[in-house]
């Protein structure tokens, strides 16, 4: 069962505390878009003293799939080279990422959205069938990297699958988050 963190503090000592009692070369971040993964990541990165890798970076502003139009051999570069430990990957359909480069993370961080709409909320529901989630999304041309989410939420379950939980706060919502506190 995962551990959850509502504050930026609460997370980094936890994430500490992982890394100093096994090896943690690997921290991965997923969660839904517009979550805060990157500067999270950032800031992790800068509390841990490691390195971030942003998949968004390496990735085609107008590729979907999104996993599948991923520059995976740039990331095994980076991930291959010798340099600050541990490395933390930030994605959406993070589990995806990790299949297609071949590794698993060591400590897996789930982003949470501080408020979802009601569609999003219907990925996370047990009783909604993925069927009726895609049919809700439509076929809209920004649908298609939603629908690719919400499969990947609906099938793979990667917020049950995460060590640990964070629920993102965004600046000046009340500390704590990301990117303040």
């Amino acid at each position: 069962m995962a551990v959850h963190c509502e504050e930026y503090q609460s997370l980094l000592q936890l994430l500490r505390e992982r890394c100093r009692n096994r090896p943690c070369r690997l921290i991965g971040i997923d969660g839904a878009m517009q979550t805060g993964k990157s500067p999270l990541a950032e800031r992790l990165a800068a509390d841990l003293s490691g390195q971030a890798i942003h998949c968004d970076d390496h990735h085609p502003p107008t590729g979907y799939p999104y996993v599948a139009e991923l520059d995976i051999e740039a990331m095994r570069v980076i991930l291959s080279a010798p340099g600050p430990s541990p490395v933390i990957i930030d994605a959406i359909c993070l589990l995806g990422v990790l299949d297609r480069l071949a590794c698993t993370a060591d400590c897996l961080v789930y982003v949470f959205p501080q408020d979802l709409c009601a569609i999003e909320n219907d990925w996370f529901e047990d009783e909604i069938p993925l069927e009726q989630v895609l049919r809700d999304l439509g076929s809209d041309s920004g649908g298609a990297l939603d629908r690719e989410i919400a499969t990947y939420t609906k099938t793979r379950r990667p917020q049950d699958l995460a060590d640990v939980t964070f629920r993102w706060r965004p600046m000046g919502a009340g500390g704590g988050g990301a990117v303040d506190g």
